[in-house]
């Protein structure tokens, strides 16, 4: 039968030693670590040339990706205004049509100024002041 673990029934030099890094591993972390590295690695800032048929391998690809991307967006422009049609207006008697159209604008104005809770003396008073 397996015994069940209970970290109390372990001895207190293996539990101090379990959760502790050895001595000097920090201090001696990064020269050990410049040993293990290669002489002949690759510096910073040295970059290995890249052949011309790479070069212009590369500018396909980012050309490509580019027009691909920007035919995508045209697609869904032009898609979405395909299938959004406009309402149709009503067409006008020749009483409406003599009809001034500034009853449109008034009511519109009407309920900006209803909404911005405003009355005829500010608006006066708007337009009174010298700036």
């Amino acid at each position: 039968m397996k015994q069940k673990f209970d970290i109390r029934t372990l001895e207190k030099s293996k539990l101090e030693a379990s959760f502790n890094p050895p001595d000097n591993y920090v201090d001696n972390f990064t020269t050990r670590l410049m040993q293990q590295i290669p002489a002949e690695a690759v510096q910073p800032g040295a970059s290995s040339p890249v052949s011309p048929r790479r070069r212009l391998y590369l500018r396909l690809k980012v050309g490509l990706g580019v027009a691909a991307v920007m035919g995508g967006v045209a697609f869904c422009l032009f898609a979405g205004l395909r299938h959004h049609t406009p309402a149709t207006q009503p067409q006008m008697s020749a009483q409406t049509a003599a009809a001034p159209s500034s009853s449109y604008n008034e009511n519109y104005f009407d309920e900006v100024y209803t909404y911005a809770m405003l009355d005829d003396y500010d608006v006066y008073d708007y337009l009174a002041e010298d700036y």
